[in-house]
C-alpha cells in the first residue's frame, strides 16, 4: 500500500509539471502573435507598440494580484486538487474566448483574467510537495514541476509558430485551450490526490498566519502609497492604459 501511495504521489508531480508547461505556453502567446499583422490589424494596435506591452502587463497583474490575494483562499478552503481544476477551467475558458474579444479592451480584460487564474498555480504546486513529501524529500520533486517553466518556454514559441501559420491565429487560442482542458483536466482529476491527511488544526494555524500577512501587507500598501513618492510614481503609469 506504502509502495503504491509513493507511485501515486509522483503521478501527481508529473501531471503538475505538465500544468505547468500548458500555463507558460499559454501566457507567451501573445510574444509571437504581435508579429502576425493579422491579428495586429484585429485589434487595431498594428504600430502600437505600448498597446502591444499591454497585453502582456495585463496579464502579469492579474497573475500577481491573485497569486497574493487568492493563493491563501485556494489553499484554505479549497486545497490542491480542486483548486487546480477550477483554475484550468477558467484559464481554458478564456483562451478559448479571446479571439471573440472584437476590441483591444476586452481583449486586455480577458489577459486579465487569464493571468488571473494562473496565479495561484505555484502555491498549489508548492503545497502538493509539501503535503505529499518528507523535508528530505521535497527537493526532487519541487526541481520537476519548476522544470515547466523552462520546457513552456522552449516548446511554447515554435508550437504557437507552428499554429498560426498552419491555420491561424485564432485556431492558435483554440487548440491551446482545448488542449488544456482535454490533457490537463484529466490529470488533475485522475493523479492530483492527496494521499496524506492533512492535521486540520495546523491547516487553521498556518491559514490564520496568512491572512494576518496579507492584512499587515495591504496596510503597509496602503501607507506606501499614501506617503512615499516613489512608490506612487511606480504605479502612476498603470492608469494610462489603453482605453478603446
Amino acid at each position: 500500500m506504502q509502495m503504491k501511495a509513493n507511485h501515486l504521489r509522483w503521478f501527481g508531480v508529473f501531471s503538475i509539471l505538465a500544468i505547468v508547461i500548458f500555463s507558460y505556453v499559454d501566457r507567451i502567446n501573445v510574444s509571437v502573435l504581435i508579429t502576425n499583422q493579422h491579428f495586429l490589424n484585429y485589434l487595431g494596435i498594428a504600430g502600437d507598440r505600448v498597446a502591444q506591452g499591454e497585453l502582456m502587463t495585463l496579464f502579469l497583474i492579474g497573475y500577481g494580484i491573485a497569486a497574493f490575494f487568492l493563493s491563501p483562499i485556494y489553499e484554505t478552503f479549497l486545497g490542491v486538487r480542486k483548486g487546480l481544476l477550477i483554475s484550468i477551467f477558467i484559464w481554458g475558458f478564456f483562451t478559448i474566448i479571446s479571439p471573440f474579444a472584437g476590441t483591444v479592451t476586452l481583449f486586455l480584460l480577458f489577459r486579465f483574467f487569464l493571468g488571473a487564474s494562473e496565479g495561484p498555480l505555484f502555491s498549489l504546486k508548492t503545497m502538493y510537495v509539501k503535503d505529499e513529501f518528507k523535508v528530505n524529500e521535497r527537493g526532487k520533486p519541487n526541481a520537476i514541476t519548476s522544470m515547466g517553466v523552462s520546457i513552456g518556454l522552449a516548446i511554447g514559441f515554435p508550437i504557437i509558430t507552428f499554429l498560426i501559420y498552419q491555420f491561424d491565429w485564432k485556431m492558435s487560442f483554440y487548440i491551446l485551450g482545448l488542449l488544456n482542458l482535454i490533457i490537463g483536466v484529466p490529470l488533475i482529476y485522475f493523479f492530483i490526490r492527496t494521499t496524506k491527511a492533512n492535521n486540520t488544526n495546523q491547516n487553521h494555524h498556518t491559514s490564520k498566519l496568512t491572512f494576518q500577512g496579507l492584512g499587515k501587507t495591504m496596510r503597509l500598501i496602503g501607507w506606501l502609497s499614501q506617503n512615499q513618492p516613489s512608490f506612487i510614481a511606480l504605479i502612476k503609469p498603470m492608469k494610462h492604459f489603453h482605453m478603446r
